[in-house]
């Protein structure tokens, strides 16, 4: 018997899985979870009178010429008279074509710099751009996000409690959540929604058990599913699933990253040193260099209060922008109501004469990738550190279990991440 002809089918690109139908074939191929080095699932459906069926599933390396023998082969036994070879070679091609496709290059003409970069919610976030949200444990990050989350889901167009909310700020936000549970979040989102007046509002949310890298052709399919533009990755380290303090793992979570067509909002733990004048993000430098936009939260709360204030303090700021003032919120407790309102930002450092010369030196470490000598750490401080004192306290911070700087064969200190 003769093979059926093929002709030139209709392609729908999605994130990570492409679709090719032949109408007049009643043939469907899925190519899903593809990656950079060609390897995807296939998955081939023919509808009949019996209706849709599925003809033969596999993993395959497209580049494969063994590959397209073994579809081949499985294929004439289970389907109709149709050119495989045919089929397999244009799947290949296009899928292959498609993904080094790239990015195009773009001219910084006339059109651009026109306005600036939008901000996904002004004052806190870029739009397009991976923005950080930061704190020690048990911070109320979760209810903070929470609150951002509603903010950005809601048509919620005026409010009293400081967000800039206008028609443009609607969003789709999709929750990825490596910590907490859909019960503990979906209960802190009705309190905030009861305790605010505000109409009730289903947030699409996932749990999420792999890494980032390791799941994204996943939540490419839920992100696409949801219609998301913006995702909140709670949190990093468990996002990231491998030693914070590495640069490949930096590297492969924002690879995973780009992958998806969104503003990603990230929430990461405090480093070491929680007790000195200023923290940073857990973990590699490059968690800092790739966001421009970075807030460290700050929680002040009594014992047994019903009352808690959380201030935002902008750490760095966008490339086209100054940094900004703190911003506070204060969220009252009433049994099954949470109420949300301005506050007065509690204090962002220590004061001089509280701060000791530990705090010192780890601010002038913390604030540099260089390895500096004692000298230099003494001149870059400004702050009236004295030789002796200096000696001491490196020393004894070198003997930590734990210890927050190093020494390296050159005699220079670093701040260990």
């Amino acid at each position: 018997m003769t093979d059926v002809s093929v002709g030139k089918p209709e392609i729908s690109y999605g994130l990570a899985r492409n679709t090719f139908e032949w109408a007049d074939l009643s043939l469907k191929v899925v190519v899903d979870r593809i990656t950079e080095d060609g390897k995807s699932e296939l998955y081939f459906y023919h509808t009949n009178t019996a209706g849709t069926v599925l003809l033969h599933m596999g993993q395959a390396n497209l580049l494969s010429s063994t590959m397209q023998s073994q579809f081949m082969k499985s294929l004439s036994s289970r389907g109709p008279e149709i050119d495989w070879q045919t089929v397999l070679t244009y799947i290949a091609r296009d899928t292959i074509a498609h993904l080094r496709e790239g990015e195009p290059v773009v001219w910084l003409d006339e059109k651009y710099g026109k306005k600036p970069p939008a901000y996904l919610l002004p004052p806190f976030f870029i739009k397009n751009a991976a923005n950080i949200i930061y704190a020690d444990r048990s911070s109320a990050k979760t209810l903070f996000i929470t609150l951002i989350d509603l903010a950005l889901s809601l048509p919620w167009y005026t409010n009293e409690i400081g967000l800039n909310i206008t028609p443009q700020d609607y969003h789709k936000v999709l929750y990825l959540d490596w910590e907490g549970s859909a019960e503990i979040m979906g209960w802190q989102k009705e309190c905030i929604r009861r305790g605010m007046n505000i109409e009730i509002c289903d947030i699409p949310y996932l749990h999420c058990s792999r890494s980032l890298a390791d799941d994204i052709s996943h939540i490419q399919h839920k992100v696409e599913e949801v219609k998301a533009d913006v995702v909140i990755i709670d949190s990093l380290g468990m996002a990231v699933g491998d030693d914070l303090n590495l640069t490949k793992p930096a590297f492969n979570f924002f690879a995973a990253l780009r992958h998806l067509p969104v503003t990603p909002l990230i929430v990461a733990h405090t480093a070491k040193g929680i007790n000195t004048w200023k923290r940073t993000v857990y973990g590699n430098a490059y968690y800092e260099n790739e966001a421009r936009s970075i807030w460290e939260l700050k929680k002040r709360q009594d014992t047994n209060s019903p009352e808690l204030t959380l201030t935002m303090h902008h750490r760095k700021p966008p490339p086209f922008a100054p940094t900004h003032e703190p911003i506070a919120f204060l969220f009252t407790f009433d049994g099954n109501r949470i109420t949300v309102e301005s506050a007065t930002a509690s204090p962002d450092t220590l004061d001089d004469n509280k701060r000791t010369v530990e705090d010192k030196i780890l601010n002038v470490l913390m604030n540099t990738e260089k390895r500096l000598s004692q000298a230099e750490i003494i001149h870059e401080s400004k702050e009236g550190l004295k030789d002796t004192s200096v000696a001491k306290t490196l020393q004894r911070m070198l003997k930590k279990k734990d210890p927050e700087i190093m020494k390296d064969n050159n005699g220079n200190y670093f701040f260990v991440y």
